[in-house]
């Protein structure tokens, strides 16, 4: 799967992308949400796992922009954030946000996160060929 991974923290940037790699994905990467706006547009990868608080676009920035710019392409926005609480899980379920990994994040959760991405994105695509 094409995955983009958008974090202004190095660390958290290169880890992810590496967890992502060694599980066999085609992974991009953006260090600020404008980056990944602009890398989305390129190549519209089917998961991002984006950080909430990025300069020049934050996360939900991003996730307004993506889910505004085309509703009929289907993407799974995962946020990668420090913030649990129920507010600001509803504030990005209302940006259009389809799940959450809270840092810090275990290599394992990863794992689960991505195939919880692969089974929406594939439930997404047979509804819409029945639609068709």
């Amino acid at each position: 799967m094409k995955i983009l991974v958008a974090d202004d923290d190095n660390t958290s940037r290169l880890l992810l992308a590496a967890t992502l790699r060694r599980l066999g994905h085609e992974v991009f990467e953006a260090k600020d949400g404008q980056e990944a706006l602009d890398e989305w547009e390129v190549n519209g990868q089917q998961l991002l796992i984006i950080d909430w608080i990025m300069p020049v676009l934050s996360g939900l920035e991003v996730c307004r922009k993506i889910r505004a710019h085309t509703p009929k392409q289907r993407c799974h926005v995962t946020l990668l954030t420090v913030r649990a609480g129920t507010a600001d899980q509803l504030e990005a379920r209302e940006a259009g946000v389809d799940d959450f990994i809270v840092k810090p994040f275990e290599k394992e959760q990863i794992a689960a996160h991505v195939q919880l991405a692969a089974r929406s994105i594939g439930l997404h695509k047979t509804s819409n060929m029945q639609t068709s």
